[in-house]
C-alpha cells in the first residue's frame, strides 16, 4: 500500500513520525515521509525511507499517488486528503489538530493513530466501504466549495 506520512508539525514531534512510517515500512508498505533537512530526515533515509525534502509538502502529485494519509490532524494534509479522496488517520498533538482530528473522527473520513499503540493494519483502514464512501463524499463537498469559508463549513457540518 503506498502511504504518504507528514511529520507532526514541531521538531519535538518529528520522531514519532518517523517510527510510525518505520513501521509501516517494515511491513512492507511503500511510505513516502515528507521532511525537512536535518538529523531526522538522514536517519530515515539511512532506514531505507523514501524521504521526500518539501517546502510545501502537500502538492496534488504527492497526494494522487497515496492510498492513504498520516498526518498530525493540522489543515493542510487533512483538507489535500480529502479533496484527492484518501482517507486518513491521525494523530493530534494538541491545539486545533485535536479539534479537526476529532471532527475527521467523527464524519468518519479518519482512523485514529494512537502514538503509544501499535500501529493498526492499514488494509483494515482503507478496506472499510463506509469510510471510503464518507472520504469520496467529502472530497466532493470540498470540491464544490467556492472558497475557504464554505470549505471549512462542510468539514464543520460533516463532523457534526
Amino acid at each position: 500500500m503506498k502511504v504518504l506520512v507528514a511529520p507532526w508539525s514541531s521538531p519535538g514531534h518529528r520522531y514519532p513520525a518517523i517510527a510510525t512510517a518505520l513501521e509501516l515500512h517494515q511491513r512492507g508498505h511503500d511510505v513516502a515521509l515528507l521532511s525537512g533537512t536535518g538529523t531526522d530526515a538522514e536517519a530515515a533515509r539511512a532506514a531505507g525511507l523514501d524521504v521526500l525534502t518539501v517546502r510545501r509538502g502537500w502538492t496534488s502529485d504527492l497526494l494522487s499517488r497515496a492510498e492513504l494519509v498520516v498526518a498530525n490532524g493540522t489543515s493542510a494534509p487533512v483538507l489535500g486528503a480529502l479533496l484527492h479522496d484518501r482517507p486518513l488517520l491521525l494523530s493530534p498533538n494538541g491545539g486545533e489538530q485535536r479539534l479537526l482530528a476529532a471532527a475527521c473522527l467523527r464524519a468518519g473520513v479518519a482512523a485514529p493513530l494512537d502514538p503509544a499503540a501499535a500501529v493498526p493494519d492499514l488494509r483494515t483502514v482503507t478496506a472499510d466501504p463506509a469510510l471510503r464512501a464518507r472520504v469520496r463524499e467529502a472530497g466532493a463537498l470540498l470540491r464544490q466549495a467556492e472558497s475557504a469559508a464554505l470549505a471549512a463549513q462542510a468539514v464543520e457540518e460533516a463532523g457534526r
